[in-house]
């Protein structure tokens, strides 16, 4: 090989990896029918920094256990006080994962998974307490490992443990329990690692529906 011809080869390479990496980030689409039937949009919106070095759902969790304290406010998603799905929604927001804003919207998000199989950053739903229907009234996020016993950080209502705190899945949590929602899927995943090999976080908003 000629060094004319290393030379042309060398530059086809580069501007290749110059697409490729510029592909990987230039939005997702996603075919509905594919991964789990969980379809996604993405916009350019402002992205909020984060750890990279560690996977996503360790993130969102370290982030959510950094309010634990916060207390309980009906209708809030900030700091000043949440109510539980606005305390779900503001630890998703934080990570440009849109979800819906309120505990019955979470209802059909994303995958249904098994009790068994549950795992960080899934999304547990419940009804009221001494609810006569399985509507959805109450929402928290998985802070427990696959296998471990099940833990989940919310903002309670309670009288005796008000704000955002983390709960043991016992007693009547348990008759509760409506169903766990994952919406953390592959793609949002891989094109995160993807993303921490490199060293750079995209500007990416990814909604949820």
């Amino acid at each position: 090989m000629t060094k004319k011809t290393t030379k042309f080869v060398l530059l086809l390479f580069l501007f290749a990896s110059i697409w490729l990496i510029s592909s990987a980030f230039s939005g997702l689409k996603i075919n509905p029918e594919v991964d789990d039937n969980i379809a996604i949009k993405s916009t350019q919106l402002p992205s909020i920094p984060y750890d990279v070095n560690i996977m996503l759902p360790d993130s969102i969790i370290s982030f959510a256990k950094e309010l634990i304290g916060v207390r309980y406010r009906w209708g809030g998603t900030t700091t000043k006080g949440f109510d539980c799905s606005g305390f779900v929604y503001y630890v998703y927001q934080n990570f440009n994962i849109d979800i819906p804003r309120s505990s019955k919207g979470m209802t059909d998000i994303g995958k249904s998974i098994k009790l068994e199989d549950c795992q960080k950053g899934d999304i547990i739903l419940f009804t009221r307490p001494k609810s006569k229907t399985r509507t959805v009234g109450h929402v928290g996020i998985i802070v427990s490992e696959k296998g471990e016993p099940i833990k989940f950080i919310h903002s309670s209502s309670a009288k005796n443990r008000r704000g955002v705190v983390i709960t043991d899945l016992e007693g009547s949590y348990v008759t509760r329990l409506v169903d766990i929602r994952r919406v953390l899927n592959k793609e949002i995943l891989i094109k995160e690692k993807f993303a921490k090999l490199i060293g750079f976080m995209p500007v990416q908003n990814y909604s949820v529906f």
